[in-house]
Parts: structure tokens; C-alpha cells; sequence
């Protein structure tokens, strides 16, 4: 298993928090007050200095349309819960092969 030396969860923060502390990995709710997770989704990948952050949508919107919108705004990843601990450590994991980055 990957370590990933910083990781943020956002919940309602917005993608202040994101700009703020620049994380390696953000996971990303959908339903968020005042804006979609996936509006908060294409700042992040849009903003030359955030858009190097993983981003995995953790949400129970689990519909297929729902997933195609999280990876169109710009996810690496889109996850429904309810999931395990152990099912997203791997998702992180198999991010990390995909995109070549060794968090470690």
C-alpha cells in the first residue's frame, strides 16, 4: 500500500481549503452546500496550482450519470458509498499506479 503524505476530505470548505493547503489527494463529496462537488471538482482542476491534486468523488450518488459527470469535471476517481476503508486505500493505491506517482 501507497502512502500519501497529505490527503483533505471536503465536505463544505469549498476549494479554499484545496488552494490553502495544496494536498496530494482530495476527497470529494457531491452534495456540498452553495455548489455540486462537481463545480468544486473543475475548480480545483482548472487552477494551475491545485490542479495537481487527485481528486476521488466519495458520494452516495452512485448512478452511472453520476459518476460520467464526476470524471467529465475532472475526477480521478469517483467511489459510492458506502465503501470500506480498505476498498478506498485501494482506489488510492491503483490511482497512484495509473498516474505513475509514487506518494511514498
Amino acid at each position: 500500500m501507497m502512502a500519501w503524505s497529505n490527503v483533505i476530505s471536503l465536505c463544505n470548505e469549498g476549494v479554499s481549503r484545496v488552494r490553502e493547503q495544496l494536498p496530494d489527494v482530495v476527497l470529494l463529496d457531491v452534495d456540498l452546500p452553495g455548489m455540486t462537488g462537481f463545480e468544486v471538482c473543475r475548480q480545483i482542476k482548472s487552477d494551475p496550482a491545485t490542479e495537481g491534486a487527485v481528486v476521488v468523488m466519495v458520494t452516495a450518488m452512485a448512478q452511472p450519470a453520476d459518476r460520467k459527470a464526476g470524471i467529465d469535471a475532472g475526477a480521478d476517481d469517483y467511489l459510492p458509498k458506502p465503501f470500506s476503508p480498505a476498498v478506498l486505500l485501494q482506489k488510492l493505491d491503483e490511482i497512484a499506479l495509473r498516474l505513475g506517482i509514487n506518494p511514498a
